[in-house]
């Protein structure tokens, strides 16, 4: 179930776009946090069943459309992701930033998801935090990478590894696009809706 998660996100997001809510409006009506449903439209933690059902029924989804057409799996024990391949995702309002994901695989309980990650010099984003833990690896370029209340410089071939709790952001203050990978290790968000009175 929680093998494509990204798909998963893509989808409440277009419908929640399409019946013209805001994450708060959704918010209001589901009980749960808007930065929880950010969390779950930008596929940065794993929404438990009870979570994904009542913002299914918010949005007057069948739960069934949320799993439908979903990349099957296939048998071997191995994957392949040639150059050039992967697909593109959207994620919170990234300006000059792009995402292509590689590869994705989870259990009940977590999630992995691998992307490379283009930073154009001068893309801004806010601050996010995540449910799991961060692993990056500088491709080509430099970034100052913000962790918490730390600044980290990272240049090619550097590896950073960190909690995704903490707030942070990639910003490319020199003048070529730095590129990186990132490797995603998700947990399930133990929130649950608050009941409506």
């Amino acid at each position: 179930m929680y093998e494509h998660l990204s798909f998963i996100g893509i989808r409440l997001r277009a419908q929640r776009q399409q019946r013209r809510l805001t994450l708060r409006d959704l918010a209001r009506a589901t009980g749960l946090s808007a930065g929880l449903l950010s969390k779950i439209e930008n596929f940065r933690t794993i929404p438990s069943l009870p979570v994904l059902l009542s913002i299914a029924r918010e949005l007057r989804m069948d739960p069934a459309d949320l799993f439908s057409g979903l990349p099957a799996e296939e048998s071997r024990p191995w994957v392949l992701v040639r150059a050039g391949e992967g697909s593109p995702v959207e994620r919170e309002s990234s300006h000059g930033m792009t995402y292509r994901l590689l590869l994705e695989s989870g259990t009940v309980a977590s999630e992995f998801q691998l992307m490379c990650v283009s930073v154009a010099p001068g893309a801004r984003r806010k601050a996010v935090s995540g449910s799991g833990m961060e692993l990056i690896y500088m491709l080509a370029g430099e970034l100052a990478y913000h962790v918490g209340s730390d600044i980290v410089p990272l240049h090619r071939g550097d590896t950073l590894f960190f909690d995704g709790a903490l707030p942070h952001v990639p910003q490319n203050l020199s003048g070529s696009e730095a590129v990186m990978l990132v490797f995603y290790l998700l947990s399930e968000e133990k929130s649950v809706p608050k009941r409506r009175k």
